[in-house]
């Protein structure tokens, strides 16, 4: 019943898929595939688990691609409405030729594939206590030297030009 309604409101929309491919406690691996699409009737952007898919160990990009072409072919949706996935840049999901999206492409060459980053950047600042070390130092000089006096801010900004910095003087850096 879920699925009929969640599928109608999305009814001859263009869908956007973001999957992410992780282990639970038990150490099965498993898929879990959000949809996006245009609301027909209230005319907005809605955002919805469309499922879960568990997936056999080691996971490889023909069982991902088979697992989410499946639960499209499920739940009534075609292959060429997905206009776009994201995902991240494991071998599985984005090998050139046996990748998930890879094939996916193959059904629908228009798709777009984006691959987001965000989990090695936050490993990275986890990992590395010297670089959270140097970076809280900095922080700390940064909002110092910004919030003590404007002469100072100039100072900072022309230090950073002279030293050809590709950034300012605003923070860039937060903890996810």
């Amino acid at each position: 019943m879920y699925w009929r309604s969640l599928m109608q409101r999305s009814e001859r929309s263009m869908h956007i898929l973001s999957h992410d491919e992780s282990t639970d406690i038990t150490d099965n691996a498993q898929l879990l595939v959000y949809v996006r699409f245009l609301h027909k009737d209230k005319k907005e952007i809605c955002e919805d688990l469309l499922g879960l898919i568990p997936l056999e160990t080691p996971t490889r990009g023909e069982d991902i691609y088979e697992g989410i072409k499946e639960m499209l072919t499920k739940r009534k949706i075609n292959q060429k409405q997905v206009v776009s996935v994201t995902t991240d840049c494991a071998p599985a999901m984005f090998g050139r030729e046996k990748g998930a999206v890879a094939q996916m492409k193959q059904d629908n060459p228009d798709l777009i594939a984006y691959h987001c980053i965000i989990h090695q950047t936050v490993l990275c600042a986890i990992l590395s206590e010297g670089f959270a070390e140097v970076m809280n130092t900095m922080m700390k000089l940064i909002n110092f030297l910004r919030v003590s006096s404007s002469h100072q801010q100039r100072v900072l900004r022309e230090f950073m030009k002279e030293m050809e910095a590709d950034a300012n003087d605003l923070l860039l850096h937060n903890n996810v």
